[in-house]
């Protein structure tokens, strides 16, 4: 199994983070606003997945001790 680095999770949460202002300004033109939210909708199910690695490697680190 591929295990995914902190620091990939934290990039993954970061742009996924990114594209939510980015559809909250309202300033957005349209073509770019659908491309926003398209990249978000794609991205937002593997932004969940890496935050519930990130909390079950927490977790698993806060029982080893």
């Amino acid at each position: 199994m591929t295990q995914i680095s902190p620091d990939r999770i934290r990039a993954i949460e970061a742009r996924r983070d990114e594209l939510q202002a980015l559809m909250s300004t309202g300033d957005l033109p349209s073509d770019r606003f659908v491309a926003v939210s398209k990249e978000y909708a794609e991205l937002e199910p593997v932004a969940q997945a890496a935050t519930e690695v990130r909390r079950l490697r927490q977790e698993a680190e806060s029982l080893a001790f």
